[in-house]
């Protein structure tokens, strides 16, 4: 990974392990281990390599159970978080919380 990144100054992480209703439910733990060890190897790879600036694409996933057709910025993912139904979504919130540490820590975007 880190010899595929060398020459970049900018990541953007599209990488996740995803699937229809059923195959999320059959494969719930496999999908939150994978997901989360995809991100983590590039948050890794990049700071090692001092690329400080990356995307991270997510998911709608991240908000739990629709309360409607859209969400706020402001939805409070500490109180609705527990409505995870799948490692799918837990490890989109997962990635989403590990970027944001790694852009505090590296001074990121």
């Amino acid at each position: 990974l880190k010899t595929a990144l060398q020459p970049a100054d900018y990541i953007i992480s599209t990488a996740a392990i995803d699937g229809n209703n059923d195959y999320k439910k059959q494969h719930s733990s496999y999908i939150l281990e994978e997901n989360i060890h995809i991100i983590s190897s590039v948050l890794a790879a990049a700071s090692q390599l001092n690329i400080h600036d990356l995307t991270l694409l997510s998911s709608a996933s991240v908000y739990g159970q629709s309360q409607g057709e859209s969400f706020s910025e402001d939805y409070d993912l500490i109180k609705h978080g527990n409505q995870f139904q799948d490692g799918y979504a837990l490890s989109k919130r997962i990635t989403e919380s590990l970027s944001i540490e790694f852009a505090q820590k590296y001074g990121g975007k």
